[in-house]
């Protein structure tokens, strides 16, 4: 089911020049994680399928943080009493702030933002 995924994310994900996966300190990060927040404000304007491509991303990183906290901690949903579009919002603000930053790493203060929330509300 993940392969059959990720296969049709690669299918409808437009083209572009092929970037080398980078470590950002702590893990490595591929794909539209190494854009920055300012081509993220840039394609939230156009609406278009590079913006789409770039939630999807974000998509499949909470997906994956999701994952990994259900293993080690009782948070099984990050967005838990949130949506897609909230944390999308959540990013819009980040990149509106930061827009020299990855969006990788805007999604990192998402999630430990997130992940703070919700272990202080338990």
């Amino acid at each position: 089911m993940i392969t059959l995924a990720l296969a049709a994310a690669l299918a409808t994900t437009p083209s572009s020049p092929a970037q080398a996966p980078q470590h950002d300190g702590a893990h490595m990060v591929f794909g539209h994680g190494l854009r920055s927040c300012g081509e993220w404000t840039r394609d939230r304007r156009a609406q278009g399928e590079a913006f789409q491509a770039k939630v999807s991303w974000l998509a499949g990183y909470l997906t994956g943080e999701n994952a990994i906290l259900a293993v080690s901690t009782p948070v099984h949903n990050i967005l838990e009493g949130m949506d897609l579009d909230a944390a999308i919002a959540w990013i819009d603000r980040r990149c509106a702030e930061s827009p020299q930053e990855s969006l990788a790493t805007a999604a990192q203060a998402l999630s430990t933002d997130l992940l703070n929330r919700r272990l202080r509300a338990r």
